[in-house]
């Protein structure tokens, strides 16, 4: 991981092969202090598992795609905290070598070449608690 202040509020983050996005992020937030804000990338990957989330079940359906190569076409997400630790909350579409598309909600995704990441601070805390009736973690504002 290498990462970069380029503004008051802006962060770039470049992500190294064999890193996981998701723990890679929060180490970066961490390092540079960031409890809120929001992200966006691209990058390659091999190995990505998305979700998504069912309503009855009230836990996110896993679905693993491995591939020599994936294209991260789109990675959004937002940075808030739930207790005192980072909480991140990702959606991303990879595309595979025939350019299908598939994408949800980020478990976790291994990265294969890189992975360039741009993350604006925001100057307000955000704070995540459970809610009960949705079955997750939502923002409280």
């Amino acid at each position: 991981m290498k990462s970069k202040q380029l503004s008051n509020n802006v962060y770039c983050l470049k992500i190294e092969k064999g890193e996981e996005v998701i723990t890679t992020i929060t180490k970066c937030c961490k390092q540079h202090n960031i409890t809120s804000g929001y992200f966006t990338g691209i990058g390659g990957s091999n190995n990505v598992t998305i979700g998504i989330f069912n309503e009855n079940t009230k836990k996110y359906k896993p679905h693993v795609i491995k591939q020599p190569l994936l294209e991260i076409t789109s990675l959004v997400g937002n940075i808030s905290t739930k207790g005192n630790e980072i909480y991140l909350h990702a959606h991303i579409n990879v595309s595979d070598s025939s350019l299908n598309v598939k994408g949800g909600h980020l478990i976790q995704a291994m990265i294969s070449i890189t992975g360039e990441i741009f993350i604006t601070k925001c100057n307000k805390k955000l704070v995540r608690q459970f809610d009960k009736q949705a079955g997750i973690n939502l923002l409280k504002i």
